[in-house]
């Protein structure tokens, strides 16, 4: 799928992807608009609802990203913190408005039976969060490091260095 950017998007999704010999690790930070369309404390069915839902996606990372089959890679560990409020800062003068924390931080941890085939990754993340319009891939890896954008509901973004 094709890589591109915006001019007129919004601030982009940050998605790490760290890769060791032994594993590799992916982490980024949802807005709750982003995910849920609100940035507040659920207030309503609909809105547990939402949450219920974004959690249940960002808990099955086959959900937003796909690494390529032939590492044959699998989730081992995986974390989620939703925090639906906004964080008022005691030490930000009174007109400020509040600091708005992230609101899902994930993180997930894949091992590779066949580390050394690992090439790529179908990112999905637009597709699974259609509120999201960017996201830059940041790659850090033993044999260098590269950085994608994604604007599409799905991509394939190269693992490797060129």
């Amino acid at each position: 799928m094709p890589l591109a950017t915006h001019a007129n998007a919004t601030t982009p999704v940050l998605l790490h992807i760290e890769i060791s010999a032994t594993d590799i690790v992916v982490s980024f930070e949802l807005s709750g608009n982003e995910a849920v369309g609100f940035q507040h404390r659920q207030r309503t069915a609909a809105e547990k609802s939402s949450v219920a839902q974004a959690m249940t996606t960002l808990t099955n990372p086959g959900q937003w990203i796909h690494l390529n089959a032939e590492a044959q890679c699998n989730s081992s560990v995986s974390s989620v913190a939703a925090n639906i409020f906004r964080i008022v800062d005691p030490e930000a003068p009174k007109p400020k408005v509040p600091i708005t924390k992230p609101a899902f931080d994930t993180s997930v941890t894949f091992s590779c039976r066949m580390p050394q085939l690992l090439r790529s990754a179908d990112v999905t993340l637009i597709s699974a969060f259609p509120r999201v319009r960017e996201v830059t891939v940041d790659v850090h890896a033993p044999a260098g490091n590269r950085t994608s954008v994604v604007t599409t509901p799905t991509a394939t973004v190269a693992l490797t260095p060129n």
